[in-house]
């Protein structure tokens, strides 16, 4: 019995003083996490009959599609946003060119960024646009809103058929990059 005592003594002894290290709680004030989070902007397709006026058959420009955009609205993002990247996936089946003017709005529909002008060129099925947006210089960009995309078919001599089933798809997104203490 006295040999049992002794070997549990002697094993718990080990399991307590193992070899260890001294820890460095000191590390976690080093420690920076970097979430990244990626949101869907806005989608749509269009297609020829959308830009001709149903009574007169003349083409038409088409008004500027905006959407809520509410993801400056959280404060931890707000506080923390280090870069925005943009991206945008084109489709353009279409037998024009598509100028696109892509912005971010305030709360009063005032630019607090604007994209430069993006021209598709017609029957361009894979066109991608990035753009890459430091917060610390652009700190305007926490006061958007909403987002606008207005799209503006090409001056032609060939006339839009209405029955033409070809189509523009517009898709963006945005990622954003997090650094947190």
């Amino acid at each position: 019995m006295n040999s049992i005592k002794v070997i549990c003594f002697f094993l718990c002894s080990l399991c307590i003083i193992s070899c260890s290290k001294n820890l460095d709680f000191s590390q976690i004030d080093d420690y920076v996490a970097s979430p990244i989070y990626t949101f869907s902007l806005t989608y749509f397709k269009v297609t020829p009959s959308n830009f001709i006026d149903a009574v007169t058959g003349n083409e038409i420009d088409l008004p500027a599609d905006v959407s809520d955009f509410k993801v400056f609205e959280n404060e931890f993002i707000r506080k923390n946003l280090v870069k925005a990247v943009f991206n945008v996936e084109i489709k353009n089946e279409l037998d024009r060119d598509v100028i696109l003017q892509f912005n971010f709005l305030d709360d009063a529909n005032n630019p607090v960024y604007q994209f430069d002008q993006i021209n598709i060129p017609a029957n361009t099925l894979n066109f991608t646009y990035e753009e890459t947006l430091e917060v610390s210089t652009n700190e305007n960009i926490l006061n958007a809103t909403r987002v606008s995309v207005k799209i503006n078919l090409s001056p032609s001599v060939t006339p839009l058929e209405p029955s033409d089933t070809s189509e523009f798809e517009f898709k963006s997104s945005v990622i954003l990059f997090i650094e947190t203490n």
